[in-house]
């Protein structure tokens, strides 16, 4: 942190945000890490403004470059995302698929009178599909949210 930041007054009427004071953490840092490299502040460098304006547009290209890697990957998500969503809906349909076949075949055992061990066993496959049609659509509204972006960005890094 800045030394002197303690002696700046404080703005007034002013709420703390905490982007800004990240911001300002990662200035700092910036700085310290340039001062250690080129052994120089900003204020210590005396490059021409011709040297300051080359070395504005590289940083502007370098900028551009990476805008245009973000909307890649943006893009590419975007299509992953919307090949599982259709995954997902199919396999929601598979179950609601079963558990109509499982509901029927419960009918089917409770009217031949069979054993009650076949009808627990029945019941307990149904609790189980419906479990997983439960975890279906916690998925499918994860994968329809940015959620699924961030975790996709973490594991990249």
């Amino acid at each position: 942190m800045n030394p002197n930041m303690e002696k700046d007054p404080p703005v007034p009427n002013r709420k703390e945000d905490s982007i800004v004071k990240s911001l300002v953490q990662k200035f700092w840092t910036r700085s310290s890490k340039g001062v250690e490299e080129y052994g120089m502040t900003l204020d210590d460098n005396r490059l021409s403004v011709m040297e300051w304006s080359n070395h504005l547009q590289e940083e502007l290209m370098d900028a551009s470059l990476y805008l245009e890697k973000i909307r890649s990957i943006a893009e590419k998500s975007d299509s992953q995302i919307a090949e599982m969503q259709k995954n997902i809906r199919h396999q929601q349909m598979m179950t609601n698929q079963m558990k109509d076949s499982i509901n029927e075949t419960m009918n089917i055992a409770a009217s031949a009178d069979l054993q009650p061990h076949i009808l627990d066993l029945l019941k307990f496959v149904k609790n189980g599909i419906e479990n997983i049609q439960l975890q279906l659509e916690i998925i499918h509204g994860m994968a329809s949210s940015r959620y699924m972006r961030i975790l996709k960005n973490k594991e990249d890094e």
